[in-house]
């Protein structure tokens, strides 16, 4: 499987260095994305996240000058190959901690691979498999809810999603990907939190299901 084969490459949308954050802001809306390359002279320089932009605004608050995507990008940009093994694209995106790579081919931006590409491609490779097996649950992959926390509320806003722990795992993958949110509170038979889904541990638990 090559990067190009779960790549998405419609309705890319870019962003430029100078390009201020409310302007990047309303790109991703308008593009339901959650990461932009940012482009130069043709050239990928580097990525501009939901997080970057967020995280601005919390840090720094409003200035009379205004930011731009320069000032909260990730530069240089760590892209993959559009003929690279989809493999070798997932190795580097947990390596780094990427939660996408720009991917270019001779050099020009061609599309962009994202952990919910990724997701999507996976749920697929997996309920295509036989059903007999067993499904494997949330809680075999869930991460312990962190201490000092009591309710899903403190994770999440209200009208987020919440799952529960025996659910099986591909009901957990397709409610992640239709409600375009990155954990997911995990909740026990007693409707007590008992820990969180993210997109990262997702995708290990599907990169580890065992061939059809």
């Amino acid at each position: 499987m090559k990067v190009r084969e779960v790549m998405t490459s419609a309705r890319l949308a870019t962003a430029r260095p100078w390009d201020t954050l409310p302007l990047a802001a309303q790109l991703m809306v308008w593009s339901n994305a959650r990461h932009l390359p940012v482009v130069r002279d043709g050239h990928v320089v580097g990525v501009v996240s939901q997080r970057d932009l967020l995280g601005h605004d919390r840090l720094h608050g409003t200035g009379t000058t205004p930011a731009t995507v320069a000032d909260v990008m990730h530069s240089p940009a760590i892209t993959a190959d559009a003929d690279a093994p989809l493999s070798s694209a997932v190795s580097l995106m947990f390596e780094h901690k990427l939660g996408c790579l720009p991917v270019l081919r001779a050099g020009t931006l061609v599309g962009i691979l994202t952990t919910t590409d990724l997701l999507r491609h996976m749920l697929d490779a997996v309920l295509a498999g036989p059903t007999a097996r067993s499904p494997r649950t949330v809680r075999a992959f869930m991460n312990p809810v962190p201490e000092g926390i009591t309710a899903a509320a403190e994770l999440v806003d209200s009208a987020a999603l919440i799952v529960r722990a025996d659910a099986p795992l591909t009901t957990a993958v397709a409610e992640l990907l239709n409600q375009n949110v990155g954990v997911l509170p995990v909740v026990g038979e007693d409707g007590r939190l008992v820990g969180t889904l993210s997109y990262p541990d997702l995708i290990r638990a599907l990169q580890e299901a065992p061939p059809p």
